[in-house]
């Protein structure tokens, strides 16, 4: 983990444990074919470097979908919800600067897309569920990134939840958590 262990190195071991799992998908029982990643906030983050990664390096895996749940995809920052949340509960705009500093030590360094995955190509990437809150940094991220994907003909399928904030499902009982988990569960039930 940052700061000790900064970027490139998460995204990195992310793509290694993708590589080995396809690599290894008899011996964990699992359908190579039928492989997707998903993943909240700076794991959203991830998701997206490890699937521009797998297309980079033609690593031959078919990533069937990327799930991203209010996904931190621009190290810039510069988001109208990222000037506007700067003190809501959990996450907000201060913390994100905070830990941009201890994840993205060097921005001249190589492959520097990967940690700012709305930077990167997101042309053949796979189709994607992405879900954002309203009242949070991140929430303009999700809707770029959206964007950027579509305009390269990749489908996507948005969930802009209301009257919500970053990590607002951690109240696993909470009527707007109910709703997105079952989108999210129903997405990749049509997916797979």
């Amino acid at each position: 983990m940052a700061p000790k262990h900064p970027f490139p190195i998460p995204a990195e071991d992310c793509y290694e444990s993708l590589k080995w799992a396809y690599e290894n998908s008899e011996l964990l029982g699992i359908n190579r074919e039928r492989i997707a990643l998903g993943g909240d906030s700076a794991g959203g983050c991830l998701v997206a470097a490890v699937t521009q990664m797998a297309r980079d390096r033609s690593l031959g895996v078919n990533i069937r979908f990327q799930v991203l749940i209010y996904p931190f995809v621009d190290q810039s920052m510069t988001s109208e919800s990222n000037r506007r949340f700067t003190d809501t509960p959990v996450w907000n705009s201060t913390l994100s600067k905070h830990m941009k500093r201890g994840y993205v030590q060097d921005a001249n360094i190589e492959n520097y897309v990967y940690a700012s995955p709305i930077e990167g190509s997101c042309e053949n990437l796979p189709q994607a569920y992405i879900e954002t809150a309203e009242f949070d940094c991140l929430h303009d991220d999700g809707i770029h990134y959206a964007e950027k994907l579509r305009n390269q003909g990749i489908a996507v399928e948005m969930n802009e939840t209301k009257g919500t904030m970053h990590g607002f499902d951690i109240a696993q009982k909470a009527p707007t958590t109910k709703a997105a988990v079952t989108a999210r569960i129903d997405y990749m039930r049509r997916k797979f």
